[in-house]
């Protein structure tokens, strides 16, 4: 492996990540609602800001922050995918198929409207569409190595799902209950229109909290991870879509008898996306226990968090302040659009 390999090189920057990561952790378990990942960028940005002045420090931690941010969260992702029993989730959840499709289909529609309507860069878009309309901050770590989104835009992505998540815990409970929404409908709907796992349980939760008896949280949890599942034709077509790109600018390149362009899908495909599908595969084939997947899901969580933790010192917070408006204005489009199409479909579909 390459940080065996490199180990001289990359353990500082590791060990920084590490360090980050531990406290951001611990955070994320007492207040869910933010989570590791969120309370990691923004130590891994305070720290940035104080540490990235020293030249020294930066030369020794550079390698192992960079492998990090990348490698680690591809390993982060390989690991979540311990985490879906296709078969259990397809089962349970599948009465919710028509909605989580619509909802998906609206945010990405509205992310590539406004993608091109506000000349919002295109990978910034495509992590705010997928991170609202699939599951947050996983969907983004999944998303970001295929497209190959720098660190600010992942902290600037990451950073519009957690204010939506926030905004969607506190105030979806008290809408649904003014809405008169059954038991099975509110379930139904924090699973469908709550960006992050971490939110949606703080949603349901309050909601059975003002509705004893009415287990509103296991019904938005299956949901939820069958909302999961879309990050898998998803981040496989926008792989596919990269290596298409490519293969015509290295076309165009030789064409045009400018500097020769080379094509290599080695290079160029992410094959740890078909390794997060081989581990759903084995999970669901071999009927993988908890007490086996548990603790993988958990690793892949902190993996996520120590990625998030080099994100975030690599990123420059005054330039992410600067320039947030138009990543937060798609983000309330897509979080406002999603919650209205999850109460419509429900409306037709006799559920509400």
């Amino acid at each position: 492996m390459e940080l065996f390999k490199n180990f001289k090189d990359l353990w500082r920057g590791v060990a920084l990540a590490l360090v980050i990561s531990v406290p951001a952790w611990l955070l994320g378990k007492q207040f869910e609602v933010i989570g590791g990942p969120v309370f990691a960028i923004l130590i891994g940005m305070a720290l940035g800001l104080v540490l990235r002045r020293r030249a020294d420090v930066v030369e020794a931690t550079s390698a192992g922050i960079k492998y990090t941010s990348k490698k680690v969260l591809q390993y982060a992702v390989i690991l979540l995918g311990f985490g879906l029993n296709l078969g259990e989730i397809a089962k349970v959840g599948a009465s919710s198929l028509p909605i989580i499709i619509s909802t998906i289909t609206t945010s990405l529609a509205i992310s590539f409207l406004l993608c091109r309507a506000l000349h919002i860069p295109k990978k910034i878009s495509t992590l705010v569409g997928v991170g609202s309309s699939i599951c947050g901050g996983s969907a983004i770590a999944a998303t970001a190595p295929v497209i190959d989104a720098d660190d600010e835009e992942i902290a600037q992505a990451i950073s519009v799902i957690f204010l939506f998540n926030i905004i969607a815990a506190l105030i979806f409970p008290s809408l649904g209950a003014m809405l008169g929404m059954s038991n099975e409908g509110f379930g139904l709907f924090a699973g469908t229109a709550v960006n992050d796992t971490s939110s949606v349980t703080a949603a349901a939760a309050a909601w059975d909290g003002m509705h004893p008896g009415s287990n509103a949280l296991d019904h938005a949890t299956i949901v939820k991870l069958t909302r999961t599942l879309a990050i898998i034709p998803i981040t496989l077509f926008l792989a596919f879509w990269q290596v298409r790109q490519a293969k015509r600018a290295a076309e165009a390149g030789e064409g045009a008898g400018a500097a020769a362009g080379t094509f290599d899908i080695k290079k160029i495909f992410p094959f740890f996306i078909l390794f997060f599908v081989l581990a759903s595969v084995i999970t669901t084939v071999f009927a993988l226990p908890v007490a086996v997947t548990a603790p993988i899901k958990t690793l892949s969580k902190f993996f996520i968090v120590m990625a998030m933790a080099a994100i975030g010192f690599n990123t420059d917070i005054v330039k992410l302040v600067k320039t947030g408006g138009k990543p937060i204005f798609m983000g309330l489009c897509c979080w406002i659009g999603i919650a209205c199409v999850s109460l419509g479909m429900q409306s037709v579909l006799g559920i509400w």
